[in-house]
């Protein structure tokens, strides 16, 4: 199986996240107008009172907070979230009315927890960082609010009880005795799945299924579409993946493929799929 075509996959805003928490940067000033650097609290009303559930949330944003203040309303907010045992702290932007993207806030709390479906306590402060010109000089005016608490919840990833290789080493078709192995865990507790086979001596290529989309007489997935693929400009030996449904399609309107790839040289290769965190790696 060969690879079609590429496609950058990006987002509009991504959340990323910081090992530490930076303070505001500095801005860059005509040395002789000194930044003043001045603190102003601003008061917001936080807006979320329920636990965000995204099983049933479905708006494209969510109203965060509200604030009085016409001139503030006018800027966009820094949101910073930080929460106990998250994995680092992250920001995301707010828009001067205060709503956020949904899509922004469930890449933050995946950065900060990962993907299991557990409710989550953030910790959110928003502020602003503006510039003002007095007779001294330029004045750095940081507008912050007092920190408040919101609680999120992902929804859980959708874990099979198998998964099956299709690819150079099954003439890209399905083959029973080609199932990932697995631990007798329940997925959720272990979502870890491997899978090992020989190497060609030549590149070969392959992508995934679950049990859910196989054909009874095990000839082809029932949608070539739901396989998985690699997600990102070109696989690697480490990624993330997702279903060709949801990598884009390419000018003629055809899902793109998005195989994985090894080179073959090696003697034997591991597949290495985490179904929770929707990693892979694969080990020579």
């Amino acid at each position: 199986m060969k690879k079609i075509i590429y496609i950058a996959l990006c987002a509009s805003v991504l959340a990323g996240c910081k090992d530490q928490y930076k303070d505001w940067a500095p801005a860059q000033v005509n040395p002789q107008n000194p930044v003043i650097e001045e603190t102003v609290s601003v008061a917001i009303t936080p807006a979320v009172s329920a636990p965000i559930d995204f099983a049933t949330y479905t708006a494209d944003s969510i109203q965060l907070f509200t604030t009085s203040d016409p001139a503030l309303s006018k800027t966009p907010f820094t949101v910073d979230l930080s929460g106990d045992s998250a994995k680092c702290s992250t920001s995301l932007v707010a828009a001067g009315n205060g709503k956020i993207a949904s899509e922004d806030l469930k890449a933050a709390v995946i950065a900060m927890y990962g993907r299991r479906g557990v409710e989550r306590t953030l910790h959110v402060t928003v502020g602003q960082l503006e510039a003002t010109k007095t007779t001294d000089g330029n004045v750095m005016v940081k507008y912050t609010a007092d920190p408040f608490v919101m609680n999120v919840k992902l929804v859980m990833p959708v874990i099979s009880s198998a998964y099956y290789y299709i690819g150079t080493a099954t003439d890209g078709k399905m083959a029973a005795d080609k199932q990932f192995t697995h631990s007798e865990a329940d997925v959720y507790a272990d979502p870890i799945f491997s899978f090992t086979f020989a190497g060609t001596g030549e590149e070969m290529w392959f992508v995934f299924t679950d049990k859910e989309n196989i054909k009874d007489d095990w000839g082809n997935p029932k949608s070539w579409d739901e396989v998985y693929g690699y997600v990102g400009e070109e696989t690697g030996t480490a990624g993330t993946f997702a279903r060709r449904t949801e990598l884009g399609k390419d000018e003629t309107g055809k899902y793109i493929e998005h195989s994985f790839k090894v080179d073959g040289k090696a003697a034997s290769y591991t597949f290495i799929i985490d179904m929770m965190e929707q990693t892979y790696e694969i080990k020579k």
